[in-house]
């Protein structure tokens, strides 16, 4: 079982760590299902008066293009 074993970062058993330092933190679920409150508009909206959203590029890199920037100290 994963929650027994002892973890080989924190070195000790998760369910522990879980117990002492998190379960005190979690609230009850919610009652019932969540609902959104985003409500569709009154009319429909002319594509005239729709306003513009910007387009963002983003570049794309490979993690490994992330070490050339690092420098290793020896």
């Amino acid at each position: 079982m994963a929650n027994v074993r002892l973890h080989a970062t924190t070195k000790e058993q998760p369910l522990v760590r879980f117990e002492r330092d998190e379960r005190a933190t979690l609230r009850p679920l919610a009652p019932g299902p969540y609902h959104s409150v985003v409500l569709p508009p009154d009319r429909p909206v002319p594509t005239a008066e729709r306003p513009v959203v910007p387009r963002v590029e983003v570049e794309r890199r490979p993690l490994s293009a992330y070490t050339d920037l690092v420098e290793v100290s020896p």
